[in-house]
């Protein structure tokens, strides 16, 4: 890989739902739903309000919430379930020294 992806943009759709702009391009809109049910420090993402004061951080690579809860862009653009999405043809993804647990 000869760049890191990047987010570029971020725009909150609603009920849990980011829509992300990447530096290939591609746009997916990530139901991030699942968040609601963290516990502990994270439990303040249950409240909608909360979650929508996302943001992007260090320089692109990921995504941070005040409580500290963060997303990689690698995670988002690779692996993470879409509602959405346009430019996954660009989506090759290769793990150096990949292994497997078993």
């Amino acid at each position: 890989m000869d760049e890191w992806i990047k987010i570029t943009s971020l725009e909150y759709k609603g009920n849990y739902v980011l829509r992300l702009t990447f530096s290939d391009n591609c746009i997916k809109e990530i139901d991030m739903s699942d968040l609601k049910y963290l516990s502990g420090d994270f439990s303040i993402l249950n409240n909608e309000e909360d979650f929508r004061k996302v943001k992007i951080v260090d320089n692109g690579r990921a995504l941070k919430w005040d409580c500290g809860y963060d997303n990689c862009a690698d995670e988002l653009r690779y692996f993470r379930d879409y509602v959405f999405a346009v430019g996954l043809e660009n989506s090759t993804f290769e793990m150096e020294n990949e292994t497997a647990l078993v």
